[in-house]
């Protein structure tokens, strides 16, 4: 190989180097977390000028001429300039500190690295600078800066200019951190955002899924009660009706994320939340995540307002999840303990939260962040906190961290009770009418009701029936959707008042009953409840109750 090939060779070698130390003047964008929130435009006009390579502004720009001019007076000369600095830039990449190469005679070049997060974002160059010459090449020295007006420095001046520059690294670097930190808060205000549209958008979402479901699960139920059903389609019915099953708890999950459903606190299922949940963050976790739940506490009922617990139980689960981006062991667990407080001896829920990510060495790239499981974790503690209960977390650097919840549980005689079935015989035929919005829904109600002899009446809203209220025969029941858009089903009890009407009600809706509108509609006596989606079955039996207590009381 030509001298003048080695040299090609160094230069370019040296460039991609270069190109490698300052990815952000280069608008290249940063793949590992956290520099990786860092947008290389804004930074470019901070870096340039300032880093080896192109465009460089050295400190001494007649130092640097003069050795340019030496360096070209031969292809030698110019690749060992290139392979020295390629050296000292090796050294720098490798252990992350400042190195001082030697380039020829009495030039000398510092080169300093901005470390972010446990990797070089930048590197800063002194140019180069001539220094005080050495024994035999004084004249060489002294012919330099005569020509270019350029005086060697001493140790002490050296030292000084070397000092400045570290500065100005430091300055970077704080600079890019705080750039960093700006960023990764616009994206997690954005995501906060999303959050905040999600859980806006929640009722809405789960109010008209669950219209979808009530349809499926009314007609398949209805179907599986058939006594001439075939054996062969028994099987998909059932299977169909255990999958409406579960999407009923995902949109139960859906209005427990949404929160705000009440303000009230009710005895709340801690193990049937935690189900769910798991459920929901496993279908968007790592699939390297191995879950273990053990959810044995047989008195799990704790007094909360539900979208405060389901937030407790979504913080902890998703912290442990995001602490584990490559995978690993997630452990959850619920057991009773009795815990001694100013009131005696008090039995709790415990929940233990174990996952295998641990604390991150010291010095490390994960250390130096400020993550958002922070933010988690300090809300949880705000939440159990007014639950009159307990929080505490350990962890040690690679044995994993373990977060532990205590809650008070409901006394026993306290909890709901559990659901009773009515035992009633079929219902009389009676005339019931239908006031909903969606017409697949009046229609399934309308074909199941219809099937056991009563006589269904439809409406499309509420306006519907306040129109027709005189001019038809009254029913004997009403079935009113909750959560129509004009005119809702507590407006609807309220005019129903109005007129004098002891017609039996029965609420229908997605949202929980314990909905301040649906709670305050509820006042109103003869006024029943069923949360969409529901079985045919449970509709019958809503309706057999409400015709019962009419005969009883009378219209």
């Amino acid at each position: 190989m030509t001298s003048s090939a080695s040299s090609s060779n160094a230069a370019r070698q040296l460039e991609k180097l270069c190109l490698d130390l300052c990815p952000l003047l280069h608008g290249v964008k940063i793949d590992a977390p956290p520099a990786a929130a860092l947008d290389p435009e804004k930074l470019r006009p901070l870096l340039e000028g300032s880093s080896p390579g192109s465009d460089l502004r050295p400190c001494f720009p007649q130092a640097a001429a003069a050795l340019e001019r030496v360096a070209h007076s031969s292809p030698e000369q110019a690749e060992r300039l290139a392979a020295r600095r390629l050296d000292a830039l090796r050294q720098l990449r490798d252990t992350q500190k400042e190195v001082t190469a030697v380039l020829m005679d009495a030039f000398s070049e510092t080169f300093l690295p901005v470390v972010v997060g446990g990797r070089i974002v930048h590197c800063l160059s002194t140019g180069p600078i001539l220094r005080t010459a050495t024994s035999g090449r004084k004249k060489n020295t002294a012919t330099l800066s005569a020509d270019k007006g350029t005086l060697p420095l001493d140790e002490v001046a050296f030292d000084s200019i070397i000092a400045m520059y570290r500065r100005l690294a430091d300055l970077f670097r704080s600079v890019i951190e705080s750039e960093m930190r700006s960023a990764q808060l616009a994206g997690r205000l954005i995501q906060s955002e999303r959050a905040r549209s999600l859980g806006s958008l929640s009722p809405g979402i789960a109010h008209h899924f669950n219209n979808l479901l009530s349809v499926i699960l009314g007609y398949a139920s209805y179907a599986a009660n058939r006594e001439d059903l075939p054996a062969e389609i028994e099987s998909p019915l059932e299977k169909i009706i255990a999958a409406a099953l579960r999407g009923r708890r995902l949109t139960d999950d859906l209005l427990a994320f949404a929160g705000g459903e009440t303000a009230e606190e009710t005895p709340c299922p801690v193990n049937q939340t935690i189900a769910g949940v798991l459920s929901l963050l496993a279908s968007q976790s790592p699939s390297g995540i191995v879950v273990r739940e053990n959810l044995s506490a047989a008195h799990d009922y704790v007094m909360a307002i539900p979208g405060d617990l389901h937030q407790i139980v979504f913080n902890l689960l998703s912290n442990a999840f995001d602490s584990m981006p490559g995978g690993g062991h997630l452990k959850v667990e619920t057991t009773n303990i009795l815990v001694d407080t100013p009131e005696g001896r008090r039995e709790h829920l415990r929940i233990e939260v174990s996952d295998s990510s641990g604390i991150p060495p010291e010095g490390s790239a994960a250390a130096d962040l400020t993550p958002p499981e922070t933010t988690k974790l300090s809300s949880v503690f705000g939440l159990v906190g007014r639950l009159e209960g307990h929080l505490s977390v350990s962890s040690q650097p690679g044995a994993g961290t373990s977060v532990e919840v205590l809650l008070p549980v409901v006394p026993h005689d306290q909890g709901p009770l559990p659901p009773t079935r009515t035992g009633q015989a079929p219902p009389r035929p009676a005339r019931i009418w239908i006031v909903d919005d969606d017409v697949t829904f009046r229609e399934m109600c309308r074909v199941v009701l219809s099937e056991e002899g009563h006589e269904v009446v439809e409406f499309a809203d509420g306006r519907d029936l306040q129109k027709r209220w005189r001019k038809i025969e009254q029913p004997d029941v009403i079935i009113v959707d909750f959560s129509m858009p004009e005119f809702n089903g507590l407006e609807l009890c309220e005019w129903l008042g109005q007129q004098g009407s002891k017609v039996p009600v029965i609420l229908v809706s997605g949202l929980s009953p314990d909905t301040p509108d649906i709670h305050k509609a509820m006042q109103r006596k003869k006024t029943y409840f069923i949360q969409k989606p529901f079985s045919f079955r449970e509709l019958s039996e809503l309706v057999t109750m409400a015709l019962s207590e009419n005969i009883v009381a009378g219209r």
